[in-house]
């Protein structure tokens, strides 16, 4: 049963996953509005942009300037960039790599204590 379970959800996103194992467990649903969640759906798509590049022209660049919105107050982009697209040319910080990591520890420890699963990573996560 669980392969047959496995075929269907392999396909599925990340957070999908980590859904259905709470699902499996019987253990309660992850708030999708919460901020480690949604920032951990912008990381995600941050990595398949950069993962699967397009190129966009600056004029035309629509999945880009979602991004850049999704993207704007989670971290201090460039400061030697002065265009008013962050992806891809002003991402490129320390402070986008910080925000990622914290976002994604955020979203394990939530995850842990849902599923009531022993902490894997430091409770302490500096901002």
């Amino acid at each position: 049963m669980l392969d047959n379970l496995w075929e269907t959800y392999e396909r599925k996103t990340t957070l999908e996953k980590f859904e259905f194992a709470l699902l499996l467990s019987e253990k309660p649903s992850i708030d999708k509005g919460s901020t480690p969640y949604q920032d951990v759906q912008i990381v995600v798509e941050l990595r398949n942009s950069l993962v699967h590049f397009k190129p966009e022209w600056d004029t035309q660049a629509d999945r880009h300037l979602k991004l850049s919105k999704k993207l704007k107050h989670k971290f201090d982009p460039s400061p030697f960039l002065n265009d008013h697209l962050i992806f891809p040319r002003r991402w490129a910080t320390h402070g986008c790599t910080s925000w990622s990591v914290r976002s994604c520890l955020k979203f394990a420890a939530d995850f842990e204590q849902l599923s009531n699963l022993p902490p894997k990573y430091p409770r302490s996560i500096d901002p």
